[in-house]
């Protein structure tokens, strides 16, 4: 479980707050680059182990591609 960071506005409504802003601002970039065909996903509610081969692969295609 993660820990507090030890601020005093660390409670769920605070943090919350700063997820939907974080979204906010970042979607609008990941959209842009997406058009580009720069963005590629992978399943992080794998194990460890199959996204460590997941972003392997998808590196060693866009490496190869240079």
């Amino acid at each position: 479980m993660g820990r507090c960071s030890g601020r005093e506005d660390d409670n769920p409504e605070t943090i919350k707050k700063r997820v939907d802003t974080f979204v906010k601002i970042t979607t609008p970039l990941v959209q842009w680059f997406e058009k580009q065909g720069k963005v590629k996903k992978v399943n992080a509610g794998l194990g460890k182990d199959e996204v460590y081969a997941c972003v392997t692969k998808i590196l060693d295609a866009s490496i190869e591609n240079k």
